[in-house]
């Protein structure tokens, strides 16, 4: 039995509507200015959809992108935050664990996070392939673009992107301006995000070094209920059964976040035509899983397959309930 604490997210439910309002403005990866000063006209978007920078308007593909102002400006702090804003993506956090996300695009999409099965939308970050669905539900850290791909890609992205592709890019170090930023933001459960990047030209146009941090933290908003002398209400499932518990898995909360994020990129320049980009990340989470609440627990009964019978399922309450320590990523 879980004790949740219903009133966590209704500050970014607000906030996620007041972001809606303005989701048809939004689609931009890199823009430049208009023609002329008062020019009503429609400002150029440029996207790398087909591996070269060109305008949305000359590529045949179905394309949301954003760049990282239009991130910051609708709160879009996690990758999963961007199914929110873009029409025909869906994307969810995995029950599994809270490092994997399930991303869904025009129908086409792999519920499964096994290792050995390859997704139907690809992540493609600074122009790497994300194989595997694991630690892609990571923080944004002086995002550039984001680009959303609808539809197959796998003439230029390869045979895993059936469904489309999600492109994420991070802002290059830019070889003539010394410049940075901080920020400190502070929320309900003790939240914390605390960002820092850094630009130094360390010879103008020619080597250039880029660096930026994050740490991310807050408290669990769900509680553990387990009250004295509680025993199990799937009494058929002998595992599950076993009473008293071991341990003391009361008061454990869940739906916390504690994360670090780093990434360092350096270009070298020898020649006008000719960049060198040296560039390494590093990310790491440490969560508990998500909450679950078992609401109804019938009387014993078998089935043609054994992992719906009640009296075999000991994985699906296994864990917690039992006493055993909190799953971690």
């Amino acid at each position: 039995m879980t004790r949740l604490n219903r009133g966590a997210p209704l500050a970014l439910a607000s906030a996620s509507i007041l972001a809606l309002a303005s989701v048809p403005t939004s689609a931009s990866a890199q823009s430049t200015d208009r023609d002329a000063p008062g020019d009503e006209g429609l400002e150029v978007i440029i996207v790398t959809a087909r591996k070269v920078n060109e305008n949305l308007q000359d590529v045949p593909v179905a394309v949301t992108a954003f760049t990282g102002g239009d991130l910051e400006a609708r709160s879009v702090n996690q990758v999963q935050d961007i199914g929110r804003f873009t029409p025909g993506m869906s994307i969810r956090q995995h029950s599994q664990t809270p490092s994997a996300l399930t991303f869904a695009v025009r129908g086409q999409v792999q519920t499964d996070i096994l290792v050995t099965l390859d997704p139907s939308v690809g992540t493609y970050v600074d122009g790497v392939y994300w194989a595997r669905a694991y630690g892609i539900n990571g923080d944004f850290l002086d995002v550039e673009s984001v680009q959303v791909l609808k539809g197959p890609q796998g003439t230029l992205f390869g045979r895993n992107t059936t469904g489309g592709a999600l492109i994420i890019n991070s802002n290059n170090p830019d070889m003539d301006e010394f410049s940075g930023k901080v920020s400190l933001t502070y929320g309900r459960f003790d939240e914390v995000r605390a960002t820092a990047v850094l630009n130094v030209p360390i010879i103008t146009d020619k080597v250039a070094l880029r660096l930026s941090g994050q740490r991310y933290r807050r408290d669990g908003y769900t509680e553990n209920d387990v009250r004295a002398g509680t025993t199990t209400a799937v009494a058929a499932n002998t595992p599950v059964s076993q009473a008293p518990f071991v341990g003391n898995p009361d008061g454990l909360r869940f739906d916390n976040k504690n994360r670090w994020s780093l990434r360092g990129k350096l270009d070298i320049m020898p020649t006008e035509n000719l960049t060198l980009r040296f560039s390494s990340e590093y990310f790491k989470m440490n969560e508990a899983a998500p909450a679950r609440e078992i609401l109804l627990a019938t009387r014993p009964f078998a089935a043609s397959n054994p992992t719906y019978t009640l009296g075999g399922t000991a994985a699906l309450f296994t864990g917690v309930t039992n006493g055993g320590p909190p799953p971690r990523v």
